[in-house]
């Protein structure tokens, strides 16, 4: 018999690592044992996976061979082969992880009591084999000497303790949430000087080292047509580089450039950076474009507030399109192209059932170079809604009534390759098509209907000369 657990991303959010002194190495593990608790093991094995790049994202996931600042991932795992006794069990098992700088600064400390963990220790004695892990991802920042604490508390020799370096190289990182943003948000970046780690504090500094900066707008234009452009200056200086606390040598050091525009105007913007210290070599500085985006904004109205089926034979959809920049880019055939739908019927979690439904589609050359402003109308064919339609694929707004009924008219955008989220709009029917669909609310099995109606059950049927024939589905 085998029993497995896993638990994935026990500390979703960790600073996570384990190494040193010769106990682990990107290529080993530190296994933890204890007399006490005969057949169990504690396994932590840490790779660095990937690492910085100049604008703060990670090159491409593969293992190296030494610790790194960069993305870490973390197995931590337990082992237990059956032995012939059990061990008594902790009151208050938990995991714990814990990360610091030797110089007292957690980034990262926390515990988790782990119910599932003491699930595993009872089942031990009745299983041949018992695994339970957590495999967690994450990401440090600066290299450094770091202090780790990684096991099982109140286990005895199941808690590891140790020291792990993170190597580094000197650098300059910018870092921002995206080469673009939308409109009304502030543009901002940040470039890192960053000492790497280790280095001589006599050798990486001499403290005259100097970063000018300038942020261009270059306007609502192509990134081929930015390549070329002056664009105007809008912001602009020059900033001394300064390192502190140099002394502490066990932890990597940095200064920041904060570049930011409160109320930027739509377009493209060029962010250069240069520095002359010495450290970076060739690569001393940046030429990095933003793009302040705006936003697809549509309006929508009804041209009426209640429809009445057995009079109203459509309703009419009137929408208002308006986006300024980057303009329009995904395209069919090459032309730039843009598309609306409606769809009018049932969407619930997990089901949608379109009753009735229709789309705009707009293609044309000059979507791609100017403002889009668009009106246009939907006209939605009620009358192909039948009383059965309606009564399967809407609800009802007071409680014990048949009318008035809420269906949903579901609206969404295809707009520069993406489907925006969906907007929902109520249309309310005040009367069904036919007049003689009725409601019964006590009906027992009669001869001149068809089947078998339940006492008690909300049942709407149409009115067939002598018979009643269902036209709808039974209402609990």
């Amino acid at each position: 018999m085998k029993k497995t657990f896993i638990l994935s991303c026990l500390f979703a959010f960790l600073f996570t690592s384990a190494s040193a002194d010769g106990k682990l190495t990107p290529n080993d593990s530190v296994r933890m044992t204890d007399a006490n608790y005969p057949g169990l093991t504690i396994i932590a094995a840490l790779r660095t996976t990937g690492l910085w790049t100049p604008y703060m994202g990670f090159t491409k996931e593969q293992e190296y061979d030494e610790y790194i600042a960069g993305r870490e991932r973390m197995l931590f795992s337990l082992d237990y082969k059956k032995a012939s006794e059990s061990f008594p069990l902790p009151e208050n098992p938990s995991f714990v992880a814990e990360m610091r700088d030797l110089y007292g600064n957690n980034l990262f400390k926390g515990k988790d009591g782990a119910s599932e963990f003491t699930d595993v220790l009872n089942d031990i004695p009745f299983v041949d084999e018992t695994q339970y892990g957590s495999l967690v991802y994450n990401s440090i920042e600066l290299g450094g000497r770091y202090a780790v604490k990684i096991g099982i508390e109140n286990m005895g020799n199941l808690l590891h303790k140790d020291t792990v370096d993170f190597m580094d190289i000197p650098s300059l990182r910018l870092l921002t949430n995206s080469s673009f943003v939308t409109t009304g948000k502030p543009l901002k970046a940040t470039a890192y000087f960053n000492t790497g780690y280790p280095y001589d504090p006599a050798t990486i500094y001499k403290g005259t080292e100097q970063c000018p900066y300038k942020l261009d707008y270059l306007g609502k234009i192509t990134l081929e047509e930015a390549k070329t452009a002056k664009g105007e200056t809008i912001a602009e200086a020059q900033h001394t580089v300064k390192f502190t606390d140099l002394d502490k040598t066990l932890i990597a050091h940095r200064d920041s450039v904060v570049v930011s525009v409160e109320k930027p105007q739509l377009g493209k913007y060029r962010l250069i950076i240069d520095s002359d210290w010495d450290k970076l070599g060739e690569d001393n500085g940046f030429n990095y474009m933003f793009d302040v985006e705006d936003t697809l904004r549509v309006t929508s109205q009804l041209d009426k507030e209640t429809y009445d089926l057995s009079i109203d034979e459509e309703a009419l959809l009137s929408l208002s399109f308006d986006f300024d920049y980057p303009y329009i880019t995904t395209t069919v055939n090459n032309v730039p192209t843009f598309r609306y739908y409606y769809d009018l019927g049932v969407h619930k979690k997990g089901s949608s059932i379109p009753l009735v439904c229709d789309s705009l589609v707009l293609s044309h050359d000059s979507l791609a170079t100017k403002h889009f402003n668009y009106q246009h109308q939907f006209r939605i064919p009620l009358k192909n809604i039948t009383d059965s339609m309606l009564i399967a694929s809407s609800v009802p707004i007071e409680e014990g009534s048949l009318f008035p009924r809420k269906m949903n008219l579901t609206l969404w955008s295809n707009f520069n390759g993406n489907k925006s989220k969906n907007t929902y709009l109520p249309i309310i029917i005040t009367g069904p098509r036919n007049p003689e669909v009725v409601g019964i609310d006590d009906v027992t099995q009669r001869s001149d209907t068809d089947g078998k109606f339940l006492k008690n059950k909300q049942l709407f049927i149409r009115k067939n000369g002598t018979k009643y024939d269902v036209s709808g589905r039974r209402m609990k």
